[in-house]
């Protein structure tokens, strides 16, 4: 097993190993988890609330390459959200990751972040035109998305399901 944590968050590490071990058992799930899963995990005596993400294995070929030639998912949703955090974008704080690897391929691998609940997702905002103030949120997203652009981020998944 490989892990980083963030700087910020390394007193939390028994307990995200925990929640780690325990992922298939434990956890609130978040979504449907067609590829991927999310759960949610609360820290006991705390406004904190662990957002544990478990990416699919990959398939035979992407585990050679995430083995050997490239940077994971869950290494590169923790960087990203640190460079996020540098240009001062919001991004809910990245907290660690996790990979499984075996002795020659990529297995399993976590990210693991702040959770930040969401008034609404992109998928709301195309299907419900009568949410209060819709168009001032869509206003607020383009002015997100052109201060990702004016700092050279450039986000290629904005799918409704994927932006909050």
């Amino acid at each position: 097993m490989n892990f980083i944590f963030s700087e910020v968050y390394k007193s939390y590490k028994v307990l995200v190993e925990n929640c780690i071990e325990n992922f298939q058992q434990e956890g609130e799930k978040l979504g449907n988890g067609d590829r991927n899963v999310i759960k949610l995990f609360p820290v006991e005596g705390e406004d904190l609330v662990l957002n544990i993400k478990s990416f699919k294995i990959p398939n035979l070929v992407n585990q050679v390459a995430y083995k050997h030639f490239r940077k994971s998912k869950a290494r590169r949703s923790f960087e990203y959200a640190q460079k996020l955090q540098e240009l001062d974008l919001g991004t809910p704080d990245p907290i660690a990751y996790f990979e499984y690897p075996s002795a020659s391929l990529f297995k399993e691998s976590f990210y693991v972040s702040e959770h930040l609940k969401a008034d609404y997702t992109f998928r709301d905002l195309t299907h419900n035109f009568d949410i209060p103030n819709h168009e001032e949120i869509l206003r607020a997203f383009t002015r997100f998305t052109f201060q990702l652009h004016e700092n050279q981020v450039l986000f290629l998944d904005h799918s409704p399901g994927n932006t909050l």
